[in-house]
């Protein structure tokens, strides 16, 4: 099946069911948000708000029938699967007396604006998605988050 809007939905639908709330982020928050038109979505980036990992990797566990971990793309940070052949990313993203704050492969604190979410509607159906705010620095920031440190950890050193 494709990375289509019903996938989205589908895939938010089954993690909360397991207990597991994630708001939208990447390119089809910034779809949801206008922010640029429709089209051919290549993966699904997600948000989960928590300290850590563990509710999340119960969901994963329990849902392997139809949820594929990418072991790849295991980190401190940010958690990977692939449902319906389309890759899911989920970042984790903390709360400290600072605001909310992603640590990128553990040690590089990436600190979000507040607030983090933002609803938007879409038909009758509505979305937590990654602000508008935060959607513009995510993308101007990547840089800071050291996007291409996962081959080394993947790799090991050369």
């Amino acid at each position: 099946m494709a990375n289509t809007l019903e996938t989205l939905a589908d895939i938010l639908s089954l993690l909360a069911a397991h207990g597991v709330s994630c708001g939208i982020a990447g390119g089809w928050a910034e779809e949801l948000s206008g922010l640029r038109p429709p089209w051919q979505h290549q993966d699904i980036d997600l948000i989960y708000q928590a300290q850590d990992f563990l509710n999340l990797d119960r969901a994963i566990s329990d849902l392997r029938a139809v949820l594929h971990p990418v072991l790849a793309k295991h980190f401190p940070h940010k958690r990977a699967f692939t449902f319906r052949d389309t890759l899911c990313e989920i970042v984790l993203v903390k709360f400290d007396e600072n605001g909310p704050v992603s640590y990128y492969w553990g040690d590089v604190a990436y600190r979000w604006e507040s607030p983090l979410l933002e609803t938007v509607k879409n038909g009758e159906i509505e979305f937590s998605v990654l602000s508008r705010a935060n959607l513009l620095k995510y993308r101007s920031d990547r840089k800071l988050r050291q996007p291409d440190r996962w081959r080394d950890m993947v790799n090991g050193p050369l």
